[in-house]
C-alpha cells in the first residue's frame, strides 16, 4: 500500500473535485474483486480501506467490528453504510460516536 491510499494512510477526507466529506461515507462497497469497506463520494468510489472480501456479510462484519484495514487493523466502532450499486447510499445506522471515533483513528 502507498502512502496516501487509504484515508488512514493520508488521503485527503475532502473530495478535491466534488467537495464531499468521505468519512460520512464510509461502507460496504462491491467490484469485480469483491466486496470491501471503502469510502465514495459524489464521483465514485473514492478509496479502498481493506482487503477483499468474498461476501458483503464478511465486509459488513468487519466494517461493524473495525477489524479491517490493508497492511494493519484500525480499531473502533465505525458507523454502517451499505453502498448498493455505485452511488446508492442507505445511512441504516449513523451514530455521532461512531462517526467521533472514526475520526479520532483516522487522525495522524
Amino acid at each position: 500500500m502507498l502512502d496516501g491510499e487509504t484515508i488512514k494512510s493520508g488521503a485527503a477526507k475532502v473530495c478535491d473535485e466534488c467537495h464531499v466529506d468521505v468519512l460520512t461515507r464510509l461502507g460496504v462497497l462491491r467490484s469485480g474483486a469483491g466486496y470491501y469497506v471503502g469510502t465514495t463520494c459524489e464521483c465514485g468510489p473514492y478509496s479502498r480501506e481493506s482487503g477483499y472480501y468474498r461476501t458483503s456479510a464478511e465486509a459488513e462484519a468487519a466494517l461493524t467490528s473495525g477489524s479491517y484495514g490493508r497492511g494493519e487493523a484500525p480499531g473502533g466502532a465505525l458507523a454502517v453504510w451499505l453502498v448498493r450499486g455505485s452511488h446508492e447510499m442507505n445511512p441504516d445506522y449513523l451514530p455521532t460516536e461512531a462517526m467521533d471515533e472514526l475520526e479520532k483513528d483516522l487522525k495522524p
